[in-house]
């Protein structure tokens, strides 16, 4: 980290901390700070004009030591759109954090300002089995045109620094390896005038830190006691993009962590992760350690004859026999002590006591598959349906998934049987394409974990229809989910009973249908295993379907064609495109026509070409009294720079106009009277 001459770093702390020290008086007086005069006759932002609102200041500050943070926005409304920041929204976690003394004032274009003393709420933002994510919620009064929000609050969390960090010198440690903390997202939904960070460290505590995309001059300084200190000036938002990647892909950061070993540089980046994977990999060789019980099962279930993927599939489904308890619902202490399920000690406790929980089937599945000769290791890594792995920041918090890996004649396959329905040598698609740690003795590293293609995820949609002279659809249809897209419905409506997972399917279908589509689901089978496709059978009718137009009748021959709005209407784009998975949809559709009418013109199909493959083909072929239509949508690839995006912009539009297409009927039969 580069150092300002020592002249200048005295007097760019004495500044820093002489703010830090005000600002805390402040609060401590229960006082605002005043507006200047400036902001209050701000009627646009000259960096960004247009703009709703704009974020004037804010402070962040941490005390690690003494576990907790302060927040202070000011916010300028410009618009009416920019009104939506008076409803105001504090994250946490119950039970591990509090948030106290909340303060808000509106403040008028004349300075005059109305102090909040409305009721805040609780709300439950994400709820699961194991976890739930609430937000303290309210709304600053008088909040208009020219207006000037403000509001501050503390938060304090319960879980207080751990003890190797005050008194690291009475541990025994071997290598280095670091303690997380903070983490400073530094774009907000508004551009960013002014923002000052403070982070006060654990005493002792040695705070380092990584800043990922950083803007254009951006330093933290350490000050004499080890806070550690960014100031930031016009930065802009966090724009948000359609199809754009998470955030964590994109944004402008900085992580801070706890250094604990003998040693530190900025160039210790490859050994950490090496100690990362060795301390894992103590516990994990010690759970799977081969025992006879397993490699009886094994030899029960393996022949020496099978192929290496015919073993491989046997254990598979032998693990995925295992009952899952970390995909059942949360019990109660009475339910849990009249169960009475025993720790798993070891891969044998899995198989033994017939259940396993977070990773214990995966461990299960090494175990096996060693004791069948192969080489097999767990691969730590961070699903990116949430996050991206920095290997850059030096903490192993980072990861929330793992995969195994088996080595097959040289090549890796990857598994992951501890995923519900999960099916063989398939992995949910956010731990595909990432790299993940090898959990390996002396020997650890990082692996790519592929992408899959677009044939491990098909959509296969069959539609049997008939046009009415009126222009109306009536139809039956069947879609079966195969691979990523049945195991990501299989997971996303787990917790779901048989209406909800009906009503699930029926509101995702209506979306591939014009507005005025009515669904009906009829069966749905395929729910509860890893096996084959989800299945899904039902009916469409759809009264404007086709158009009148004097004797002629013009009937569309897409009908799951996309009626929304283009994600990629805009001329420029500023983020990677993301799809989250390469995927494939093929469509059969028969349409029928009505008596009396004989077919005019039928398009000639279609072929558009995306990156050099076939993205779209379309072709028709007449059958009695109707015609039978075969549409195939490939997306090979799931993030495309953003120098590919006039690409895959004129993709979509060809697209849109080649459903668009229209087959014409003539009316042969007299009108009615």
């Amino acid at each position: 980290m580069p150092l300002l001459p020592r002249g200048t770093r005295c007097c760019a702390s004495f500044l820093l901390w002489s703010w830090c020290a005000a600002r805390l008086l402040a609060q401590a007086a229960d006082v605002w700070r005043p507006i200047p005069a400036d902001e209050l006759a701000l009627i646009d932002n000259p960096a960004m004009p247009g703009s709703a609102a704009l974020l004037l200041d804010r402070d962040s500050f941490v005390d690690d030591d003494k576990s907790f943070l302060t927040e202070y926005y000011r916010i300028k409304i410009f618009k009416e759109e920019g009104r939506k920041f008076a409803d105001i929204e504090i994250p946490y976690v119950p039970k591990s954090e509090e948030v106290t003394e909340i303060r808000a004032r509106t403040v008028r274009p004349d300075g005059t300002a109305t102090e909040f003393h409305g009721e805040v709420f609780d709300r439950v933002i994400v709820k699961s089995r194991h976890f739930s994510y609430h937000a303290k919620t309210f709304t600053l009064p008088e909040a208009t045109v020219g207006s000037i929000l403000e509001y501050s609050y503390k938060m304090a969390w319960h879980q207080h620094a751990p003890d190797v960090l005050k008194h690291p010198q009475s541990y025994l440690i071997t290598g280095m390896f670091t303690v997380p903390t903070m983490r400073w997202t530094l774009q907000h939904d508004l551009y960013t005038r002014h923002a000052r960070f403070a982070i006060r460290p654990v005493k002792n505590g040695n705070l380092q830190w990584t800043m990922i995309r950083g803007p254009a001059g951006a330093q933290v300084q350490r000050q004499n006691d080890g806070t550690a200190i960014l100031e930031v000036r016009d930065v802009p938002p966090l724009d948000d993009e359609k199809l754009m990647p998470p955030a964590d892909f994109v944004n402008s950061r900085v992580h801070f962590f706890y250094v604990i070993g003998p040693f530190w540089t900025n160039t210790a980046t490859a050994t950490f992760w090496a100690n990362v994977g060795d301390r894992s990999s103590e516990g994990v060789e010690k759970f799977i350690s081969s025992s006879k019980r397993i490699q009886q099962e094994t030899a029960r279930i393996v022949a020496g004859s099978d192929s290496d993927d015919a073993k491989l599939r046997k254990i598979y489904d032998r693990v995925q026999q295992i009952r899952y308890v970390s995909y059942e619902p949360e019990k109660t202490e009475k339910q849990l002590k009249r169960e009475n399920l025993k720790e798993n000690k070891n891969a044998e406790d899995v198989l033994s006591h017939g259940y396993g929980s977070g990773n214990e089937i995966n461990y299960l599945f090494i175990a096996m598959t060693r004791a069948a000769g192969f080489q097999a290791f767990l691969v730590r890594l961070t699903d990116r349906t949430r996050a991206i792995l920095d290997i850059a920041v030096l903490d192993a918090s980072q990861f929330n998934a793992s995969v195994v890996e088996v080595i097959v004649h040289g090549q890796d396959r990857f598994f992951d049987p501890a995923t519900r329905f999960c099916p063989f040598e398939l992995i949910p698609w956010g731990e595909s394409g990432v790299k993940g740690l090898r959990v390996q003795t002396f020997g650890s590293g990082f692996v790519n974990i592929p992408g899959y293609h677009s044939e491990s995820a098909v959509t296969r949609r069959t539609v049997n229809a008939t046009i009415n002279e009126d222009g109306a659809l009536e139809s039956t249809f069947r879609v079966a989910f195969s691979g990523q897209e049945a195991l990501t419905r299989r997971l996303d409506w787990y917790d779901d009973d048989e209406a909800g997972r009906k009503r699930g399917i029926e509101d995702e279908i209506k979306g591939w249908l014009p507005d005025t589509a009515r669904v009906e689901v009829t069966a749905i089978t395929g729910w509860d295993t890893s096996q084959g496709d989800l299945v899904v059978d039902g009916t469409i009718s759809i009264p404007d379907y086709s158009t009148s137009s004097g004797r002629r009748l013009l009937v569309p021959i897409a009908i799951f064609r996309n009626t929304k709005a283009n994600p990629f209407s805009s001329s420029a784009r500023k983020y990677p495109v993301y799809f989250a998975y390469s995927h494939r949809t093929d469509d059969t559709t028969t349409l029928r026509f009505p008596g009396g009418f004989r077919t005019d013109s039928i398009p000639q199909g279609a072929s558009v070409y995306f990156l050099n493959y076939p993205g779209l083909t379309i072709a028709e072929k007449q059958v009695p009294q109707g015609v039978e239509v075969h549409r195939s949508y490939v997306m090979d690839g799931f993030m495309f720079d953003k120098d590919q995006y006039r690409q895959i912009k004129t993709f979509y539009e060809q697209v849109a106009a080649d459903d668009s297409q229209q087959i014409v009927l003539e009316r042969t039969a007299p009108d009615k009277q």
